[in-house]
């Protein structure tokens, strides 16, 4: 089995790595979302940007599963150094707000993304 913060190191900023590769893992075996959700803190800033990737793309699949990971996504999107992360953890939040039994935490999230420095991230 592939470890996935390994697949996640492929390429750089600039390309989106095996982030979709990564995504369909995690949608076909849940449990491998415990080994995807750490990559979020990892030093590495393109392990941090392709699990960001990832974790869109599952959001958009099953928004359902990442809800109680809202906290750690909104951290992410307010906090990341780099404007690729936050913007992948605004759009995730996006897709799952419609599974959240109270949406207002990702919705204040995404409003305070509009003041974000970065034009990619607004």
């Amino acid at each position: 089995m592939d470890k996935i913060s390994e697949l996640l190191k492929s390429g750089d900023m600039r390309t989106d790595g095996n982030a979709d590769q990564v995504a369909e893992l995690v949608l076909k075996d849940t449990k491998r979302l415990t080994e995807l959700l750490p990559c979020l803190d990892h030093p590495d800033s393109v392990i941090r940007a392709h699990a960001a990737h990832a974790i869109e793309v599952i959001a958009r699949e099953k928004p359902d599963l990442l809800v109680v990971e809202t906290r750690r996504l909104i951290l992410r999107a307010e906090s990341d150094a780099y404007p690729i992360v936050r913007w992948h953890m605004a759009m995730a939040l996006g897709h799952m707000a419609g599974k959240m039994k109270d949406a207002n935490l990702a919705a204040d999230a995404l409003l305070g993304r509009l003041k974000d420095t970065s034009p990619l991230v607004r």
